[in-house]
C-alpha cells in the first residue's frame, strides 16, 4: 500500500516532540512517517487502523507505531454527529527512528529490554495497566528542557519494554522508503479515500478519477498491487470494522450491518461468512468463548 506520507520534519532540530491533541474526533488521514509515535488515548473510542490490521481503541490504551507504519485513527460514528459535544483527546510523542538505534541502547545493560527493541519497528500494544507511569512521564516532558526530555525518554522506553504483556499488531513493518519518494499513479490519494469512506457506497469511477487511469486499468492495475479485487478489498475492510464492532458488543447485528457500510443484512451476512468463515452470531460466540 502506498498511504500518505505525513512530512513532519523538525525545524528546532529536536529529536522528539511532545503533544496534547484535543479535538471532536480524530483526523481521519490514513498515512505514515519516519519518526515512531506514541499514543496514549486519553478520551474517546473508535478503531486504530495499523498496517493490515485493526483494532479497537479506549480510554487509556496504548500504542507505539514504528517508523512507516500506515495507521489512522477512526472515532466511533457518534462522534461524527453534529451534536455530538464529545472529545477526542490523546498525549503523543514522536521521535526519530536513529534514537532506536543509538549506541547506548547496544550497550549490554540494554538486554533487559529484550525483544521490544526490535518489535518497535512494528505497531505495538501495551497493557492499560501501566498507562498511568505512561501519563506521568510524558507530562513531565512538558515541563523539561531538551536534553532532560531525552533522559525521560529513556526512561518511558523502560517502562514499555518491561510490559510483558504487550501485543504486536500491523501484520508487518514500515512501508519501504522507495513509498517516501512519491507514489506511483495517486494510489496513495486511492487508499487514503477508501479507509476514510469504506462506509459508504465507494464508487469505481470516484477510485480511477483519483488515480489518473481507466477504469479497466485501474482494476488490474489494484489487483495486481493487492491480489484481490477493489470489492474484495472493500468488503475486507468492512467486516475487520464489524469485527471489531461484534467485539464491543453493544451494537446489535442489524446495526453493525449498515455501521459498517452494508445496505442489507442478507448481503452483509453473505460476506461476512465468505470472509470470515463464520456467521456474524457464530463470530459472537467464539469471541466470548475466547477460541
Amino acid at each position: 500500500m502506498k498511504p500518505q506520507l505525513v512530512d513532519r520534519t523538525n525545524r528546532l532540530n529536536r529529536t522528539l516532540s511532545e503533544k496534547k491533541h484535543s479535538f471532536p474526533y480524530f483526523f481521519k488521514v490514513w498515512h505514515f512517517h519516519p519518526e515512531l509515535e506514541l499514543i496514549l488515548i486519553k478520551k474517546s473510542s473508535g478503531v486504530i487502523f495499523l498496517g493490515n490490521d485493526m483494532e479497537r481503541f479506549e480510554p487509556g490504551d496504548i500504542f507505539l507505531i514504528g517508523s512507516n507504519v500506515p495507521h489512522m485513527l477512526l472515532n466511533d460514528q457518534r462522534y461524527f454527529k453534529p451534536s455530538s459535544k464529545l472529545k477526542a483527546e490523546s498525549l503523543v510523542i514522536h521521535f526519530d527512528r536513529s534514537f532506536m538505534e543509538s549506541d547506548i541502547l547496544k550497550l549490554p545493560e540494554a538486554v533487559e529490554f529484550g525483544s521490544f527493541l526490535k518489535d518497535a519497528k512494528k505497531a505495538i500494544k501495551f497493557d492499560p495497566a501501566i498507562k498511568n507511569d505512561v501519563e506521568k512521564k510524558i507530562r513531565e516532558m512538558f515541563k523539561m528542557g531538551n536534553f532532560e526530555k531525552i533522559i525521560s525518554l529513556l526512561q518511558l522506553l523502560m517502562i514499555l519494554g518491561k510490559d510483558e504483556n504487550y501485543q504486536i499488531l500491523g501484520g508487518g513493518e514500515g512501508v519501504k522508503d522507495t513509498v517516501q519518494a512519491g507514489a506511483t499513479h495517486n494510489m496513495d490519494k486511492v487508499y487514503d479515500y477508501i479507509y476514510c469512506n469504506f462506509k459508504e457506497t465507494v464508487v469505481l469511477d470516484k477510485l480511477a478519477d483519483i488515480a489518473c487511469m481507466n477504469k479497466s486499468s485501474f482494476c488490474r492495475y489494484f489487483k495486481k498491487m493487492n491480489k484481490k479485487t477493489i470489492s474484495r478489498f472493500v468488503n475486507e475492510l468492512r467486516i475487520g470494522y464489524a469485527c471489531q464492532l461484534l467485539q464491543e458488543n453493544q451494537y446489535s447485528i442489524s446495526m453493525i450491518c449498515y455501521e459498517s457500510g452494508f445496505n442489507n443484512i442478507s448481503n452483509f451476512n453473505r460476506q461476512f461468512r465468505n470472509i470470515m468463515n463464520v456467521s456474524p452470531s457464530d463470530y459472537i460466540k467464539k469471541f466470548n468463548q475466547g477460541s
